[in-house]
């Protein structure tokens, strides 16, 4: 900001003594050497911009999906972890139960199934033998050695063994339908009891833990962030003044503040193509509300140890 400033002033500078030398005698020969704001403009082969260390993926929230209690706290703040690694325990209460309860349930409706099918066998095999044995008596009446009663008696057996039978098959897909609707109530106390164990569902740093145990907390309230140290970038801000000379590729230098060390190489990934207010890179409110800026994010190339949020200098070579 400072050099920016410097750089304005310098151009102020350069305006005001061309007025007075038009107005002195001298001011057709200086007339020839003044310049403009833009010809001053393009003379600047590097321009400053503000920016902080930021990590170069989303911060992970920390949250358990089911209301309750914190029963146990497996990490502490600034723990390395993994994805899918426990962070933290819900009271169980009676989620053990109640899988176990449907656990049995589905056992005691597998075995209801098995009797059904076994019936529904046994049903079939006396459907083929009444079938058999009616029409046995149908071609013995055919020539005359059996009775159209006994044909009539054997006929209708055959039909009421196969109305039992449809009825058996009936309820043995019932019985299919329980069974499977208890396999889902099976699964879903399963979630819920998986649910009281929080893991992480991305791997980094832990940070802004806000829980202890016996702590009440709702459904998706935030307890916590993980914070992915790796590869971090920069967010900066251009000045409105060079707003249209920052280009995606042009290289960067990266000074820590308030002492400025060896800087770290960086080159610009991401220019928005809006101007926006600045934002809290600045310290001041008249710092803040002077002039906008052109966001910008920077990929950093050297290694580097510099802490997320480190304030920065980014030196953004245009020429």
């Amino acid at each position: 900001m400072n050099n920016i400033i410097s750089k304005i002033s310098l151009l102020k500078v350069v305006l005001s003594t061309m007025v007075v030398c038009a107005c002195s005698p001298g001011a057709k020969k200086s007339e020839a050497d003044k310049k403009t704001s833009m010809e001053v403009l393009e003379e600047v082969k590097d321009i400053q911009a503000v920016g902080k260390i930021v990590p170069s993926v989303a911060d992970v929230v920390i949250s358990s999906m089911v209301a309750g209690r914190i029963n146990k706290i497996l990490v502490s703040e600034g723990d390395s972890v993994r994805i899918g690694q426990a962070l933290l325990e819900m009271e169980r209460g009676e989620a053990d139960l109640d899988v176990q309860q449907a656990k049995l349930q589905l056992d005691r409706l597998g075995a209801d199934l098995k009797v059904a099918q076994e019936e529904v066998r046994k049903a079939e095999l006396v459907v083929d033998e009444r079938r058999q044995k009616y029409e046995t008596s149908r071609r013995l009446l055919e020539r005359n050695a059996e009775t159209k009663e006994t044909v009539a008696l054997d006929y209708s057996s055959l039909q009421q063994q196969e109305s039992t039978l449809k009825g058996l098959k009936k309820k043995l897909e019932s019985q299919k339908l329980a069974m499977a609707e208890q396999g889902i109530v099976v699964q879903k106390a399963a979630k819920q009891q998986k649910e009281l164990l929080v893991s992480a569902l991305g791997s980094g740093i832990v940070s802004d833990l806000n829980m202890s145990v016996g702590q009440q907390v709702s459904s998706n309230e935030e307890l916590g962030r993980i914070v992915k140290v790796d590869n971090p970038i920069v967010e900066a801000e251009v000045d409105e003044l060079f707003a249209n000379e920052v280009k995606i590729g042009q290289e960067v230098l990266i000074y820590p503040m308030p002492n400025k060390q060896e800087g770290n190489r960086g080159v610009i990934i991401y220019v928005n193509p809006i101007l926006s207010n600045k934002s809290i890179f600045y310290e001041t409110a008249n710092e803040a509300q002077d002039r906008r800026v052109r966001r910008i994010k920077i990929q950093i190339k050297d290694r580097t140890d510099l802490v997320i949020n480190t304030k920065v200098d980014c030196v953004i070579k245009i020429r």
